[in-house]
């Protein structure tokens, strides 16, 4: 299969990285891993595949307005009329990114079939002014929120036009949900464990879960439905025939759009998270859909190279907390004028879904990766790495070096033994010459 040049615009890894497959936009040249960009996993390449922004460009959208910031439910309008999507979407309801080609999918006000794309309102007068329009998100945006363990689940991905299973209110017949043996994935203190569902207790609604180490655990629907390794994909879905490609698995089901989550435990979530400002853009986001994640420095679920790098005060006893916050994009893309280490830009994102399932490679870090740093953190972070990778370039060295000199000296001998040989034969010779 042919390897792409260039870097996935989610985690910033190569082709082939992991075993993620890269495909390439053919309209807007965009490079995503399928795995990253929430899409069905493929072994091949699809010269025809567009993204979903660029599929958009023409189309008429269904939609609610008013859409309400922030509203779902009964807080957005009722009237429904069209809406084209002129250009191709490149402004983030996440995020005060406004421009460069980034993934992106759409934004619904609520899943299931009445489900329908936001609008963002008009803003500004006069020459400033801005039309109303489409709400787009960056997929690394909503990919990251969805998975951080600070806001995990306040924006979650939805199929097929917004369609999603909804749980019932009534807590008096609960119906299960999930099968007994859906694979799970979760993120403890000593890694990440895979596990599955054991078994479903109607009366709680609770789930079992059973990890690979043996220990257990009683869940409800919810924290079940974020620790799902893969959503199963809904009967019917022709979505390997639209893409032309033989999937990986058959069970999974492309993400085609996000929502912001609405029940009473996200939103509590999703309005303390509103209260810290972000420390790039200023922005705040108290009136917008814009929701900034703290700093990762310290956090139980950091990556664990990562927390080797934070430096704390000996004299402190309380466990250190960064309250410094930003926008996902902002920190990915808005940091062109911060100082950097050793010439390399700051990085203060840091994502990657993990290595695929079955990827037998040799990469160094293979476990997911969901943390956003603030300047000094982040300093800290690639100093780190930066050390992490000089150690490694310095045993590889050191290894080429031991045996260039095992080589060497296996030459000399074998030149000695040949010179030897040689003066042995000529001694020879003479002996029977002068007999």
């Amino acid at each position: 299969m042919t390897t792409l040049k260039g870097k996935c615009d989610l985690c910033a890894k190569p082709d082939g990285y992991g075993g993620h497959n890269l495909q390439k936009c053919k309209d807007c040249g965009l490079l995503v891993h399928e795995l990253c960009y929430a899409t069905i996993p493929t072994d091949s390449k699809n010269p025809n595949w567009v993204c979903h922004a660029c599929k958009a460009v023409g189309t008429e959208v269904e939609v609610n307005v008013p859409s309400k910031v922030g509203g779902c439910g009964p807080e957005t309008g009722t009237h429904r009329e069209m809406m084209i999507q002129e250009t191709r979407p490149v402004e983030c309801a996440l995020c005060s990114v406004k421009t460069g080609i980034h993934a992106m999918h759409p934004l619904y006000d609520i899943p299931g079939p009445e489900g329908r794309q936001l609008v963002l309102p008009a803003t500004g007068v006069g020459f400033k002014k801005i039309e109303k329009r489409l709400a787009w998100v960056h997929s690394l945006c909503a990919q990251f929120i969805c998975s951080n363990s600070g806001t995990r689940g306040c924006v979650y991905g939805t199929y097929d036009g917004g369609k999603w299973e909804i749980a019932s209110d009534d807590n008096s017949d609960h119906v299960q949900k999930f099968e007994i043996g859906t694979k799970v994935s979760k993120i403890f203190d000593a890694g990440l464990f895979s596990g599955e569902v054991l078994e479903y207790h109607q009366a709680e609604n609770l789930y079992t879960i059973v990890y690979e180490d043996g220990d257990r655990e009683d869940l409800e629907e919810d924290e079940v439905e974020e620790i799902l390794v893969s959503r199963k994909q809904p009967r019917g879905s022709d979505e390997t025939s639209r893409t032309g490609n033989q999937s990986k698995d058959e069970g999974l089901a492309a993400t085609e759009c996000f929502v912001i989550s609405n029940d009473s435990k996200h939103l509590k979530i999703i309005n303390e998270s509103r209260e810290l400002k972000c420390t790039i853009c200023n922005s705040i986001d108290k009136r917008s859909f814009r929701i900034p994640v703290q700093c990762s420095a310290w956090n139980k679920s950091e990556f664990s190279e990562f927390k080797k790098c934070h430096k704390k005060d000996k004299y402190e006893k309380k466990k250190p907390v960064c309250y410094l916050a930003m926008h996902v994009g902002c920190a990915r893309w808005a940091t062109g004028n911060y100082a950097g280490v050793k010439g390399k830009s700051l990085r203060m994102c840091y994502y990657y879904p993990g290595k695929e399932a079955g990827f037998c490679g040799e990469e160094t870090y293979q476990d997911p990766v969901c943390d956003i740093f603030c300047r000094v953190h982040a300093r800290e972070v690639m100093e780190h790495m930066n050390d992490v990778v000089k150690n490694m370039k310095s045993v590889d060295e050191e290894a080429s070096s031991d045996d260039n000199e095992c080589v060497s000296s296996q030459a000399k001998l074998a030149n000695d033994i040949a010179e030897k040989k040689k003066k042995n034969k000529f001694l020879e010779d003479s002996d029977e010459e002068i007999e």
